[in-house]
């Protein structure tokens, strides 16, 4: 997930298909959300329910790895640029603030304020866990620095594999630092059992990893040939997946019983294989493009905008609209009430996509490109 931008015709072509995966991902997220909280329990379970769950795991894994092929590309692929510009270097790193500052407003402890003191810890446990937000924010705060302290890309690429790899090896070793249900204002940080559901390690890997298949898959970013892009996109896929059989079949991962399910190396690059999969297959369908439609270009730059939203009014404030109506829900009508859920998300993000053109003043109308 990236903080919103305006939607600008960029210098170079525009890699769409890196959009894409962000509409796709924004769209499943809402749509995920929204089913787990209103669907029956009785539902939730099946050989169908399994492999749904496990392919909106791949939401996740999806936004931090195009996060990290958006640093390639907006960033290494125009180094020299990038250093240059305080100005730009200064908004990265407040977007990145931003990013991890919507995290924490999401999590923000209001149920402290109740008399129960069972509601108060629970709401504090919350504030303290590591969501998406906090990864991503912290991933690019890393990689700004980096960029900042070396003198090519090829050395920003070096050190973003290298930290992949140490994110996801070391992550059974960070998880064990707590026992499951104790939590801790810095374990949390890089440990799941205290309730994080996306710590520092391994989903900050995904990022770093992003940036490593932007660098091999995208080396003209915009101007890279496609067959370039599928070729390298089909092995880097086919690489990850050899790796995590591997994993799986090795004893010395430092994985244990007690190990979260998703602080195992096998399972993370397995995950990271299957994005590397759907971005290929995007990638392809989305070559004769030019452009994409307006609505879809206000998602990819919103994702932001539109994960705090939909979260907001599905479990925040006086909202709460999944709290109110409860996991009540049969399939079709959970499935009407995701669409709804879209809907108003979709017009949420174009609103407030109009009003940021107009402040910076280019017109509550003509806010992105005509094409």
């Amino acid at each position: 997930m990236t903080t919103s931008e305006p939607v600008r015709h960029a210098p170079t072509p525009r890699v769409w298909f890196v959009d894409i995966v962000r509409v796709v991902a924004s769209l499943q997220m809402v749509n995920g959300h929204t089913i787990d909280a209103v669907l029956l329990p009785s539902l939730k379970q099946g050989p169908f329910f399994d492999n749904y769950n496990w392919w909106r795991g791949l939401v996740s894994v999806g936004f931090l790895m195009v996060a990290g092929m958006a640093f390639h590309i907006s960033t290494l692929a125009r180094f020299e640029r990038h250093r240059t510009n305080p100005a730009t270097i200064r908004a990265r790193f407040r977007r990145a603030l931003v990013v991890i500052a919507a995290g924490y407003f999401l999590g923000f402890p209001w149920g402290a304020l109740t008399p129960d003191p069972a509601q108060a810890k629970l709401a504090w446990s919350y504030f303290f866990s590591v969501g998406i937000l906090h990864s991503i924010g912290a991933a690019l705060i890393v990689l700004e620095a980096i960029t900042l302290a070396s003198r090519s890309a090829r050395q920003v690429f070096v050190a973003a594999g290298v930290l992949a790899v140490l994110c996801f090896v070391l992550a059974p070793m960070a998880d064990a630092t707590l026992a499951r249900g104790q939590s801790h204002l810095l374990l949390n940080w890089i440990s799941h059992q205290g309730g994080s559901p996306f710590p520092l390690l391994p989903w900050t890997g995904n990022v770093f990893a992003g940036v490593v298949v932007g660098a091999i898959a995208l080396p003209r970013g915009g101007h890279t040939p496609h067959r370039v892009i599928w070729s390298r996109l089909g092995l880097l896929a086919a690489g990850s997946w050899i790796v995590g059989q591997a994993l799986q079949a090795v004893p010395w991962t430092m994985v244990t019983a007690a190990t979260h399910p998703s602080a195992r190396p096998a399972f993370v690059v397995a995950n990271l294989a299957a994005v590397l999969f759907v971005a290929l297959v995007l990638s392809v369908l989305v070559a004769p493009m030019t452009s994409l439609p307006r609505v879809l270009r206000v998602i990819a730059a919103e994702t932001l905008a539109i994960y705090v939203f939909h979260l907001y009014v599905l479990f925040g404030g006086d909202v709460r609209l999944a709290r109110r109506i409860g996991a009540t829900l049969e399939l079709p009508q959970a499935l009407a009430f995701a669409a709804f859920m879209i809907a108003l998300t979709t017009v949420f993000a174009l609103t407030w996509h109009a009003l940021k053109a107009w402040r910076d003043g280019r017109g509550p109308v003509g806010y992105l490109p005509a094409k």
